[in-house]
């Protein structure tokens, strides 16, 4: 990943366009699935399988034009959580972070963590975790420090890294952001940005973010703008005119 704005890459590249199909034709299909499903044996252990992996899929379009409907036409496929940066300082490390705009606490942080029998893993620490620990496994090895962890044959070791927003949203975009709350929609909104550098002490990023809804483990795109300093910001909202 050599690209320097890697969230304009993972836009052209990871957004996924609406199903061509209509609603009442899904739902069809969906019934009709289900249909199947009922028809088969508990033994049919592979047959029942691949059934539910296609009513996932239905279920997913029928998702998908529902956002349609909303305003929400472009879904950001969630693959883009698990880019790593594959060289430099921050080699191993993602490529983005995620805060869920309703998280007083506005940090993104994972910790790395082993037990003393053995068991690691890495944690995230937001309203949204559940949702987005499971992208973010990969970096055990990067995380968690064995070495510490034997020698001292302790309970815990832990590694954490952790960034925060430090840009200012445009108007617009708070109107957006109220709009797609105000329709319930969503289980959460999400601010996604890139980290150009990583540290032991919290990052603060300034990079253009996308604004997403999460919805049914889907991201559907909110918002996609360009930031503006915070000084620029400040001088066309709060400045006092003359006149």
């Amino acid at each position: 990943m050599d690209d320097q704005n890697l969230l304009h890459l993972a836009y052209k590249q990871m957004v996924i366009a609406p199903p061509g199909f209509k609603e009442d034709e899904l739902y069809l299909r969906w019934d009709a699935l289900e249909q199947e499903k009922s028809r088969r044996l508990p033994a049919e252990v592979d047959a029942i399988a691949a059934l539910d992996v296609e009513i996932t899929n239905v279920k997913a379009k029928i998702l998908h034009l529902e956002m349609v409907r909303n305003g929400y036409p472009e879904q950001l496929s969630t693959e883009v959580l698990t880019w790593r940066y594959k060289e430099g300082k921050n080699k191993g490390y993602p490529a983005f972070m995620v805060i869920d705009l309703n998280d007083s606490a506005g940090v993104f942080t994972l910790n790395g963590n082993a037990s003393y029998w053995g068991k690691a893993s890495v944690e995230v620490y937001m309203r949204s975790g559940t949702f987005l620990e499971p992208f973010y496994q990969d970096l055990t090895s990067i995380l968690v420090n064995q070495s510490f962890w034997q020698r001292f044959e302790g309970e815990y070791s832990l590694t954490k890294i952790s960034a925060s927003f430090a840009g200012v949203l445009p108007d617009d975009t708070l109107t957006r952001i109220q709009v797609a709350k105000a329709q319930n929609l969503f289980e959460s909104i999400l601010l996604i940005a890139q980290v150009d550098q990583w540290s032991t002490e919290t990052v603060r990023v300034t990079t253009d973010p996308l604004i997403v809804g999460l919805r049914d483990g889907k991201l559907f795109i909110i918002d996609k703008f360009d930031l503006k300093p915070l000084e620029t910001y400040a001088a066309e909202q709060f400045a006092w005119r003359e006149g």
